[in-house]
């Protein structure tokens, strides 16, 4: 199968995934009790010369039931390197009867410690730096302009429009699948930092139930907000007429349950008929400053359902700590790397 590039081609844990070698990105992804003492959001691809310019490649597959990531970031050198085998792989990606992609582990990779809302990550090269493949999922009708605007902005370029969209993009032909790519290059500023340490963002505190400072970096592309006595920080992010909001409250742990709080969110987003079973389905296990907490992903697939809500809850002595990413359904669809990053630099008191 050839590659076709109609567009200008440049420069891309805390629960581990055991992925088959011959067939992975199934159902039977088994979960180690493991953790790794990674932060959970340092990818070691980032780390840089600070003369050296970075590349990202962001493959998607836009299917019917949802889009597919598969996306590479790190020095030009380390990605052009790689390019065979990571643009061999993409070529040979192909999805199962429910829609998950499938593949055979090249020689050489490893499966790499699961990150929070990601489906597998795969080590390409294990050198320095590390060189991975992440892919993740979201809801399918993503805005592939509000993407690559994203990623172009965490390669510290300038904003493109629809337009010159194209201009951005290539196309690759995958296994009965036509990915569309993004490649470019940039200066993701700050070597050995996480994507939520670079430009743009800001240290802050805020005050727990106890007077204790919670810290954080305010994340990039995001406007802090006021607080109130009950939310302890809050950040907002528009794009055209919808927003979203991302908040930080504390509330006593002995009156705080997991499960109330989940059907509670739900209803808030339309979803108040998911049973205890689905919101299960719906949560999984996260560690915030080396605390184990759960997180939520509450996003109607109907696109009738205007809201959707990422909620975070995590425990630390009396204090029972919410992280909140709540607002229109397409801004919050598309802001989970954005909570992500923010959870990375989450240090509680």
């Amino acid at each position: 199968m050839g590659i076709v590039l109609t567009g200008c081609r440049t420069e891309d844990p805390i629960v581990r995934h055991e992925i088959p070698k011959d067939r992975s990105g199934l159902d039977h992804l088994r979960q180690s009790a493991s953790q790794a003492d990674q932060g959970s959001l340092v990818v070691s691809t980032v780390a840089s010369d600070s003369t050296e310019q970075d590349r990202m490649v962001v493959a998607l597959a836009m299917r019917d039931d949802a889009t597919w990531f598969f996306k590479i970031n790190g020095p030009v050198s380390r990605i052009n390197e790689t390019e065979d085998q990571w643009l061999s792989f993409l070529k040979r990606v192909s999805f199962d009867d429910d829609g998950k992609p499938i593949w055979k582990l090249p020689e050489g990779w490893k499966v790499g410690n699961q990150k929070p809302m990601r489906f597998a990550t795969l080590i390409i090269d294990s050198g320095k730096p590390q060189v991975e493949l992440a892919i993740s999922s979201l809801s399918a009708g993503q805005d592939l302009l509000l993407n690559v605007n994203r990623w172009r902005g965490q390669l510290g370029l300038d904003s493109t429009d629809e337009k010159a969209l194209k201009n951005s993009l290539s196309f690759v032909q995958a296994d009965g699948q036509k990915l569309t790519l993004f490649d470019e290059t940039g200066k993701m500023s700050g070597s050995m930092m996480p994507p939520f340490a670079r430009a743009g963002g800001t240290s802050q505190t805020a005050s727990d139930s106890a007077g204790g400072k919670v810290r954080y970096v305010v994340p990039e592309g995001w406007q802090a907000g006021r607080p109130s006595p009950f939310l302890k920080a809050r950040f907002s992010r528009t794009e055209g007429e919808q927003s979203a909001q991302i908040s930080v409250s504390s509330l006593p742990a002995a009156a705080n349950k997991w499960l109330p709080n989940a059907k509670r969110w739900a209803g808030q987003v339309g979803m108040s008929s998911l049973s205890e079973s689905e919101l299960a389905e719906r949560t999984s296990e996260i560690t915030v400053d080396e605390h184990e907490g759960k997180l939520i992903r509450l996003v109607p697939e109907e696109a009738k359902q205007e809201n959707a809500t990422i909620a975070v809850m995590v425990k630390k002595g009396a204090n029972a700590w919410f992280f909140k990413l709540t607002g229109d359904r397409k801004i919050v669809d598309a802001s989970d790397e954005a909570l992500m990053d923010f959870l990375g630099t989450v240090k509680l008191p």
